[in-house]
């Protein structure tokens, strides 16, 4: 059931979306089926572009963030760690002597978590490991980050 919810979803989200569609034109241009074939091609670009602009990626993206509202300040006084998820590391950045840093969305997210520190004065848990085992972990990445900026 795992496989085959995976290649379900593999075949209907991008980027696995877009070769079924690009599929479907050529065996369309196969058939001489040259005006859905045409039309099944101007759809995956549009539906390309679109995907790719911000107001569309906003669209879709801001439903998902916005559906846990953020704690009230009484909520972060009781609790007993804040948690950080990773998000990405860029390797050798000149700015950190070619070491790893943290992506820009993860520094924000650090940022945050700073902010609620100065006030509750909690540990904070950092989340975040490396691909394949290669490089620095994450975790340690935004454990360098946070000192950095006084935690």
């Amino acid at each position: 059931m795992f496989l085959v919810s995976k290649l379900v979803s593999f075949f209907f989200l991008p980027p696995g979306l877009f070769f079924v569609l690009l599929a479907v034109s050529i065996i369309l241009f196969a058939l001489k089926r040259l005006k859905p074939a045409i039309g099944v091609l101007l759809f995956t670009t549009a539906l390309i572009y679109l995907l790719s602009t911000e107001v569309v990626s906003n669209a879709l993206l801001l439903p998902l963030e916005n559906a846990v509202p953020y704690p009230k300040p009484e909520e972060i006084k009781e609790c007993s760690v804040i948690v950080v998820l990773g998000g990405g590391r860029v390797s050798r950045c000149p700015s950190e002597n070619f070491k790893s840093c943290v992506r820009p969305q993860v520094a924000m997210r650090l940022f945050e978590a700073f902010k609620v520190w100065k006030k509750v004065h909690k540990p904070i848990v950092v989340a975040g490991g490396s691909v394949y085992g290669r490089g620095e972990p994450e975790a340690v990445v935004m454990k360098r980050f946070l000192l950095s900026i006084g935690v």
